[in-house]
């Protein structure tokens, strides 16, 4: 014999006097899962075999039980008087499943009023609809699909504007399981390409705050990092204003410039250096040594990137940049060995007379 022990029993929403529809629909599955709906409805009558009848009596009795406790306190009163599952469903079927006037329009005011709130998926919304049109189904007042697949298209969220009109004109119209089918197709797609579009910024964010990502962004010149905008101009031969006098890119300044300068350039640069600023390379030599100025004096060749006349300083004066890594220098000066700062300094003071 079936016990009431049935987990689906706890899932059914308690009736408050409002959910007729959707509670009378429940306690069907849940009784026909317990095989007795055909008692509660009315539709099998008591057996005339004794085994038999009392086995009916029990269901029937166990059917009003079950019944009595799904309702709520404040609406059991119809049911009180009575003690059998086919009566106490009865007085609810005519109690709320009766047809008038007050019910219609309550129902039809709430299926007009129903809108789409594209924070829950739009499933809850169709189905909202689909509910109060069982409603009024029930108490003779159907809504044709044709009215309803409308309704649902115009109550869309103005972001499903694109499938709206793509629903809107087929032809011919599609018929409402299949419109509504459309719908979170379109929702489904909408999201996944929303999902893709994250990933994508979010790798890319990713990429971008990799200090080892963003040099080698800088050497291979695709890319960069954020802030840093357009392409190289080794030395800013296009003598911009505002761009790294470096690497010739706007954003940052040369002093904070992490972009490997390619070798051929370099050699380029040094070899231009060395004509221009007369400067020697030997053991003992250093560059930019004739300079009065101590802060212009050259580092050691780890420290050493460029030698080129600064803008806004004396033409004969060289000015050493500085660059984060310099490691492929060393290719270029093979054999030749820079000085440290304080050599030059010493250097410096002896030309001077001291």
């Amino acid at each position: 014999m079936s016990t009431t022990n049935n987990p689906f029993l706890a899932r059914i929403a308690v009736f408050d006097g409002t959910n007729w529809s959707s509670f009378s629909k429940d306690v069907q599955v849940f009784f026909q899962l317990e095989g007795i709906w055909d008692i509660v409805s009315g539709a099998k009558k008591k057996p005339s075999d004794t085994d038999e009848g009392e086995k009916w009596t029990r269901n029937n009795e166990r059917a009003y039980s079950m019944i009595y406790f799904l309702i709520s306190a404040d609406y059991r009163s119809i049911i009180a008087d009575v003690s059998t599952g086919v009566e106490a469903w009865r007085l609810l079927k005519d109690e709320y499943q009766k047809d008038s006037s007050a019910l219609r329009l309550a129902l039809r005011n709430e299926l007009y009023s129903i809108r789409h709130d594209p924070k829950h998926p739009v499933g809850v919304y169709t189905e909202a609809v689909r509910s109060v049109a069982r409603q009024l189904k029930a108490i003779g007042h159907a809504v044709k699909d044709d009215d309803l697949a409308d309704l649902i298209l115009l109550r869309l969220h103005p972001s499903f504007s694109s499938i709206r009109s793509a629903l809107s004109n087929t032809t011919p119209f599609p018929k409402l399981d299949a419109l509504i089918s459309a719908i979170k197709a379109h929702e489904m797609q909408e999201k996944l390409s929303d999902s893709v579009a994250q990933s994508v910024k979010k790798e890319e964010d990713e990429e971008e705050e990799d200090p080892l990502n963003r040099a080698m962004a800088a050497i291979t010149g695709r890319g960069g990092w954020r802030g840093v905008k357009g392409e190289f101009d080794w030395g800013n031969s296009k003598e911009k204003e505002g761009v790294c006098h470096r690497c010739g890119r706007s954003g940052h300044v040369a002093r904070r410039c992490v972009a490997d300068m390619p070798d051929e350039v370099k050699a380029k640069y040094l070899a231009s250096s060395k004509h221009d600023a007369a400067a020697a390379y030997d053991s003992d030599l250093v560059i930019g040594a004739d300079s009065d100025d101590e802060d212009n004096v050259a580092f050691h060749a780890d420290d050493l990137f460029i030698l080129s006349d600064a803008d806004d300083s004396d033409a004969d004066a060289p000015i050493v940049s500085r660059s984060i890594s310099s490691l492929s220098i060393h290719s270029q000066l093979e054999g030749v060995h820079v000085d440290k700062k304080k050599k030059a300094r010493r250097g410096h003071r002896g030309r001077g007379g001291n």
